[in-house]
């Protein structure tokens, strides 16, 4: 018996739809959550744009308009990195705000990979790879 919530209909089994028919259904389906991304986007502008919600707004964070809406708002810092390299040399540590993050070059670890396999396998011990969401796409024909 299926549940009332499952996608698939009680005499559809998963996966029995031809590849065919999973194809065109996904290409309508993604063209109408881009057309509805497009409007949602557009409405999103009209309401951070419209007074009321101008008035009411906080630089940073989520702010409740009304009873109709919650509107978020973020502030992005960005931080020159060379002056704060050159500050950081005269200020003891215990008072200096910044953690420093490593941040791989892909292109660049790729090389020591091929060309340095001993130090690579040094530097591997410190990494995790997390599988990231599969995405599926229609190839369009034509």
């Amino acid at each position: 018996m299926e549940s009332q919530n499952s996608p698939v209909a009680d005499n559809e089994a998963v996966g029995t739809k031809p590849l065919t028919t999973l194809y065109f259904e996904l290409i309508a389906a993604t063209q109408a959550e881009q057309e509805a991304n497009k409007r949602r986007t557009q409405i999103e502008a009209e309401v951070a744009a419209h007074p009321e919600v101008i008035a009411n707004l906080k630089p940073s964070g989520t702010s409740k308009i009304g009873e109709l809406f919650e509107v978020t708002t973020k502030e992005t810092r960005k931080w020159d990195q060379t002056k704060l390299a050159d500050l950081a040399k005269g200020i003891r540590p215990q008072y200096w705000p910044f953690k420093v993050e490593h941040k791989e070059v892909r292109a660049q670890s790729k090389t020591i990979e091929n060309k340095f396999p001993e130090l690579w396998q040094e530097i591997r011990e410190a990494l995790t790879i997390v599988p990231s969401k599969t995405a599926v796409k229609p190839l369009v024909k034509g």
